[in-house]
């Protein structure tokens, strides 16, 4: 990439490396979809460290869209061979980067800690990246390290989103999207569900079944979460575990679908407090009432669609650029 600043040229470096776990459509690889999607000036490479679970449709979608894809260690070769102006190790472990603490060799390049879950050591970085406040805390005991700190949700590229509005019909529609990494159906959700009348529901699983009168399944596929959330009226997180940002929920809010969620006082709690977006239920029978709620008073539906302005605003693309776009500028030129 060539950039003139009067009579002088410079050649910057281009290349961004995204450090993950796994090949696999979950919340942390769609973030790092939607940072290529923003940032498409620059080449994007995934290098994951865990070669056992490499979902090869997954990985043909991001080379699809532009997005290199590499599998091994954070190690000089890899450095050697794409030359980046920036490194994101997003909840990378010290046991999968080449050498020992505090791995002074990365200082060839701009390191960013993406911290979307507590992971141990503390890698030196230029910037941490911390998604939740519940997340930020777990390093209470290291801020003195910490150069630069930014707290923000794991941002999602908003524009597929913003334009999603769906009018009810006859039946209220509750949609439990999640990803392959949070967890699948369960018997008490089902349960729940199936208590409730005049309700229709879309089940987003990596195990579809055949559809019935009330039920529709949908397989786990990237890049179908506007599609499927163009179909639902309100989101249903039943998420089984607690979460440290919920993407789907963002997504839903970008969409203004109303949310309900499990208050596991975790960062999925935080979220929906801080935005409003939704309902915080306790157990599986307020989790029914809710959707009782949204199903008999369309007023209450209409007031927690206003959290958009608050995705918007505080976790998508216009997010991201906020934060980044002078910090790459400036390390891509250092890196001439």
């Amino acid at each position: 990439m060539v950039v003139r600043s009067a009579d002088v040229f410079y050649i910057m470096s281009k290349n961004i490396i995204h450090v993950n776990n796994w090949a696999i459509l979950g919340g942390m690889e769609s973030m790092i979809i939607d940072f290529a999607r923003t940032f498409p000036m620059f080449q994007h490479i995934l290098c994951t460290t865990h070669p056992e679970r490499e979902d090869y449709d997954f990985i043909e979608y991001i080379r699809n869209l532009g997005i290199k894809y590499v599998q091994g260690t954070v190690n000089r070769d890899l450095l050697d061979q794409f030359d980046p102006f920036v490194i994101f190790l997003h909840n990378t472990k010290g046991e999968f980067i080449e050498g020992e603490y505090p791995y002074d060799w990365l200082k060839r390049t701009n390191v960013v800690g993406m911290h979307h879950a507590a992971t141990f050591p503390l890698v030196p970085a230029e910037m941490d990246y911390f998604v939740s406040k519940i997340i930020r805390k777990k390093y209470d005991n290291c801020m003195s390290r910490i150069k630069n700190s930014i707290s923000a949700p794991p941002c999602v590229h908003a524009e597929d989103y913003m334009k999603i509005y769906k009018e009810r019909g006859e039946r209220l529609v509750v949609g439990r999207i999640q990803s392959q990494t949070c967890g699948d159906t369960n018997n008490e959700m089902m349960d729940v569900f199936n208590k409730i009348d005049n309700v229709e529901y879309v089940i987003v699983t990596k195990n579809p079944k055949p559809d019935t009168d009330r039920f529709t399944y949908l397989p786990i596929k990237p890049g179908k979460m506007p599609e499927y959330l163009s179909k639902i009226d309100v989101f249903a997180m039943w998420s089984n575990r607690p979460e440290t940002w919920s993407r789907v929920t963002t997504e839903a809010m970008l969409s203004s679908i109303p949310v309900i969620v499990f208050n596991r006082n975790d960062g999925l709690a935080e979220q929906v407090s801080e935005s409003n977006c939704g309902l915080l239920v306790n157990t599986p029978e307020a989790f029914k009432t809710a959707i009782e709620l949204f199903r008999d008073n369309e007023s209450l539906r209409q007031y927690y669609r206003n959290s958009k302005k608050w995705a918007y605003t505080n976790a998508s693309d216009y997010t991201l650029k906020k934060i980044f776009s002078d910090k790459f500028l400036e390390w891509s030129l250092d890196a001439i």
